[in-house]
């Protein structure tokens, strides 16, 4: 069927077949107005180009209209079934329910065909029934759940499998019948038709094996996620199964017989006069199979499609609005190349699929497509099957996605591909339902997609609900790279952003809240090649290296070498974290600040740090408000301007934007933990967490005063007038150094003149040097040193003054005389050797250098100074942070420390701080 245009004449009223359409024409426009009513389409009804008018299809007067293509089935066509080889098949409780009609007895021969579903397949619907308006589902085993593979007798990659139910007896009957299932991966899901099944050996054999072969299953009912990324697939249903047809809203059509079985879905489960029912029988209801220009669709309902509701081929300026599009086989919208054009204010349901548009602006130079999908609301848009349905797929250069509230999917809610896109203020919750390793915004194995920006979203409820690998707010999968994410609030998903080994990635100012294992992931998975020849196909297929490219992506022009497959220059900053009980940054890749740069970031202690979290209020108050202003925090988007802003759908339907109450004021006060009195303790070689320092040969203390720059000479070969002194028992001030070098007034310089002292005195030489307005300490000569408490794991006696000892077994093993690396990196080995005790700290230090570390419990602070509270210590434990925010269990959190310290020292810039993570011993330094 396709529309043909009216001659210029002034109005012109004409019937197309079952489409009922009036045809108005305005200057060189025409408007199409569809009466109110059921329109059933015959075939596909198909917009002619449009030749330079403007063309619009809309509800006349904004009344209920509904296009389908489907055919009614009149409610007064169904009986019980009376035949009892059927009879037999069913269950008992299903008998008394389940009505029957003879399809052709209606006008309905063409039953299509079952075909292979999820996976990415585009789905292809064979004839569906759609009850008052809903999808019913085909008979499947079991209702809710999975059985698990429980062997391959043909090994990973045959077609036979073994599992335990007793229903395989039943299906031998059954002549086309089909397993779905996540056969080996939880994120790859595919329906295959079963061959045979053998009930004695319960075995069945497929049609064909699964693209990536069979693994055993662990599904649990009661205990689904127990089961993680080791573990997953290896389960599945059965589809298409008159035997299985055991519940409300279930149906089973037999193509030998051509009858419609179906157990109804209304209250008293009988069929009622007023029931509308339909079963669908055109492909794509609404197409344009070549290009036009300046078409509107608008104010009605599309339904009961096999394939598309509407595709468009190639269009330009086409307007979708106000429309409901609903229980189509796969996306209710498609356009395969589309620019200018805009989909708002619509509402797309029951699909495998809601919206997938491909912008045509020429991705070579960075042409945007100028296409916009805004507050439309996408609900239940991977009904039947899962993975590669989306609820949006915008691809192309320069989309714009906004507005829109995107939910209850079983995959991911908007997957992008392209540059430049903007995805802002939509509302994304409750999706990946049906898959795991699964974000609900999602992209990846690509380097070259840069410019995309994801702010002011509310991301929530993104949980694993099945084994396998975690299930993410936003994926960056497979080393996707160059998006930033800000300003958004994300709150009680598994894992909140995921950076899977990709660059030059941006995080920051996000509320990150209550995420049920890590806030964030992030890995270095491009180091083992595994993408290699897709990121480089992908890479070499477009310009990277010419001037427009290079000028709007830089670090893009230098990706074809090796190094590009290190996770660098990912920036994750000025955050604010909440529930530091979960790991903030999970880490599966080392902590390298060049990958990912993690500073400035900031901890709530708890709910009471938001207004109304409860209510999806994340204003910051308590504490928590002290530090966002000073951190210049933004205030985090209402949740009530995410979302549609208008009336979604056909007038009809009267659907408003969804409204959120929240407080007007706090009703909780706000609390604080008081800091821990228990301290972790100092390292024997003092840095400036003690007072006093002792030597093991002697016990002795050293009171120096708290000035200057301190050396005391055991040994110099090279100058013997060195050696010796009447001064606290030997040591020198250094007055030289202190004059040329600023020794006496910054610790970094004095603890420095170990080098200079060296080359005066000899690589014989042994020496102290002391830092006297803090007390720290270093040695300095040769060898590799260590000092400790003791080893309670492996020793009976402790020593409350400590020990300090040459390592001996590092020179002989490690060449650690001469390797300072393989000095240093002792120390942690030996403090978990000994117990991970924090009472019982190491320090390992390289004397040829006299750079130390100390590996032990908890978060230090160090300050250069600390002008707007001269009088604070200058070295302390962060009992404070540890007691509130756990820094003395997370890097990152006693990193963030060094910031808030800043800040309360008066923020400034010519003050460094430094926290320093004595369980790792790493340190960060702000600013």
């Amino acid at each position: 069927m396709a529309l043909s245009y009216p001659n210029a004449t002034p109005e012109s009223n004409i019937s197309v077949q079952y489409l009922h359409v009036h045809f108005v024409l305005q200057l060189v426009d025409i408007v199409i107005n569809l009466l109110q009513g059921y329109h059933s389409l015959t075939s596909t009804l198909t917009i002619p180009p449009t030749s330079g008018r403007k063309v619009k299809i809309q509800a006349y007067q904004n009344r209920q209209v509904h296009v389908t293509g489907g055919k009614q089935i009149p409610s007064n066509k169904f009986h019980r079934v009376t035949d009892s080889r059927i009879l037999h098949r069913l269950s008992s409780n299903a008998q008394q329910k389940v009505v029957q009609v003879k399809l052709s007895d209606v006008g309905i021969t063409n039953l299509g065909v079952m075909k292979t579903i999820g996976g990415y397949h585009t789905r292809h619907a064979p004839l569906e029934v759609f009850y008052n308006g809903e999808p019913l589902r085909l008979a499947q085993y079991p209702n809710k759940e999975y059985l698990n593979v429980l062997s391959m007798p043909d090994g990973h990659n045959g077609k036979r499998f073994t599992t335990n139910t007793d229903r395989l007896q039943h299906w031998t009957s059954e002549s086309d019948i089909w397993a779905y299932g996540f056969w080996y991966w939880s994120w790859s899901d595919t329906s295959i038709k079963i061959q045979s099944v053998d009930p004695k050996s319960k075995t069945i054999t497929l049609n064909e094996k699964p693209h990536y072969g069979f693994r055993k299953g662990h599904y649990d009912p009661n205990n689904i996620t127990a089961v993680g990324y080791a573990n997953q697939g290896g389960y599945f249903r059965v589809i298409n199964a008159l035997c299985e047809l055991d519940q409300p809203g279930e149906y089973y059509v037999d193509r030998t017989s051509g009858i419609l079985y179906m157990w109804p879905p209304t209250g008293d489960q009988h069929v009622h006069g007023s029931d509308v029912i339909y079963a669908s029988i055109i492909d794509t209801c609404i197409r344009a199979d070549r290009h036009i220009e300046s078409v509107t669709i608008q104010g009605f309902t599309l339904e009961s499609c096999r394939l598309f509701g509407l595709q468009i081929k190639s269009g330009s300026n086409i307007t979708v609005q106000s429309m409901e599009i609903k229980n189509t086989g796969t996306y209710n919208f498609h356009c395969i190349s589309c620019t200018y054009s805009t989909i708002t204010k619509s509402y797309f349901h029951d699909g495998d699929g809601g919206i997938n548009i491909n912008g045509r602006g020429d991705r070579d130079k960075l042409i945007p497509s100028h296409n916009v999908i805004s507050d439309n609301r996408i609900w239940r848009f991977s009904r039947v099957a899962a993975v590669g349905y989306h609820g949006i797929f915008v691809s192309g250069v320069a989309g714009h996605v906004h507005h829109n509230h995107i939910y209850f999917g079983q995959y991911t809610a908007i997957w992008w591909n392209g540059n430049d896109h903007l995805i802002e203020y939509n509302h994304v919750h409750h999706n990946c339902m049906n898959a795991t390793d699964c974000g609900g915004m999602h992209t990846g194995r690509d380097w070259t997609m840069r410019g995309n920006v994801i702010r002011k979203n509310y991301v929530h409820h993104m949980l694993r609900l099945l084994p396998g690998a975690d299930v993410r707010g936003i994926m960056l999968d497979d080393q996707y790279s160059s998006v930033t994410i800000e300003n958004n609030v994300f709150f009680d998903n598994e894992v909140h952003v995921n950076i899977g080994g990709g660059r030059d990635n941006i995080v920051r100012e996000n509320i990150f809240y209550n995420a049920t294992k890590s806030s964030m992931q992030v890995d270095s998975r491009g180091i083992k090649g595994t993408n290699d020849v897709p990121l480089f196909s992908k890479l070499h297929a477009v310009p990277y290296k010419s001037s427009l490219w290079a000028s709007r992506y830089p670090k893009l022009a230098h990706a074809a070498n090796s190094s590009f497959k290190y996770p660098v220059g990912n920036q994750i900053y000025d955050n604010i974290f909440m529930d530091t009980t979960k790991i903030p940054i999970n880490w599966g890749s080392k902590q390298r600040s060049d990958w990912f740069n993690v500073t400035e970031n900031s901890h709530a202690i708890g709910t009471q740090d938001f207004l109304d979290a409860a209510n999806y209020d994340f204003q910051p108050t308590c504490f928590l408000a002290q530090t966002a202003k000073s951190m210049h925090f933004p205030t985090p988007i209402p949740i009530s301007q995410v979302g549609p802003r208008y009336q979604i759908g056909p007038t009809y339907l009267g659907m408003h934007p969804m409204k959120f109450q929240t407080r007007k004021s706090r009703t909780h006060a706000c609390t604080t933990h008081a800091p821990s009195t228990v301290t972790p303790r100092s390292p024997f070689l003092s840095d400036g967490s003690v007072s006093k320092w002792s030597q093991s040969t002697s016990s002795a203390e050293y009171n120096l005063p708290k000035q200057g720059c301190w050396l005391r000479f055991e040994n110099c070969p090279n100058n013997s007038s060195l050696e010796g002194g009447s001064l606290n028992h030997g040591f020198h001030r250094d007055v030289d150094g202190e004059k040329s070098h600023g020794t006496g007034t910054s610790e970094s310089a004095c603890l420095e003149r170990v080098k200079y002292y060296i080359s005066l005195c000899g690589a014989k030489s042994a020496f102290t040097v002391v830092y006297g307005p803090t007390g720290a300490m270093t040695l300095g000569g040769e060898g590799c040193f260590m000092a400790d408490y003791g080893c309670p794991k492996h020793e009976q006696s402790h020593t409350n003054h400590g020990r300090m000892f040459r390592d001996g077994y590092a020179e002989r093993t490690h060449n650690a005389s001469f390797i300072e690396n393989n000095c240093l990196s002792r120390a942690h080995a030996q403090y978990v050797y000994c117990g991970s005790d924090p009472n019982y700290p190491v320090t390992s230090i390289f004397r040829p250098t006299g750079h130390s570390i100390t590996i032990g419990g908890g978060c230090w602070i160090k300050l250069d100074k600390c002008p707007k509270h001269p009088s604070a210590s200058h070295f302390f434990y962060d009992n404070w942070g540890a007691s509130n925010y756990k820094s003395d269990i997370y890097e990152s959190v006693c990193f963030d420390r060094a910031k808030s310290n800043w800040q309360y020292c008066g923020s400034d810039h010519g003050s460094h701080v430094t926290a320093i993570f004595r369980p790792s011993g790493k340190q960060h330094t702000f600013p």
